[in-house]
């Protein structure tokens, strides 16, 4: 069974850690794709399934993407896996 992670506590307990500045359209855009990813991957998870591995690396690539203030590109990567998968659940 893996660990839940919240981001915040984890980089509350970095040192020196300072939040990435980003531009509030591109935190809006991140935002509304994460609360889409969410609402698809529950529907996977809620039958029993597993993500498959390239939705697992594309989530892995949006955390790292967030973690190095990289929202812009985040935000583009969280839309267009939120567009594939909403197409595959059709």
């Amino acid at each position: 069974m893996g660990t839940v992670i919240r981001i915040d506590e984890w980089r509350a307990g970095r040192k020196g850690f300072r939040p990435p500045v980003a531009h509030d359209a591109s935190m809006e855009r991140l935002e509304a794709a994460v609360r889409r990813l969410d609402s698809l991957t529950e529907k996977v998870l809620g039958r029993g399934e597993r993500l498959d591995p390239p939705t697992e690396t594309a989530l892995l690539a949006i955390v790292g993407e967030v973690s190095m203030g990289l929202v812009d590109e985040a935000a583009s990567r969280a839309e267009q896996l939120a567009d594939r998968l909403g197409e595959r659940a059709g």
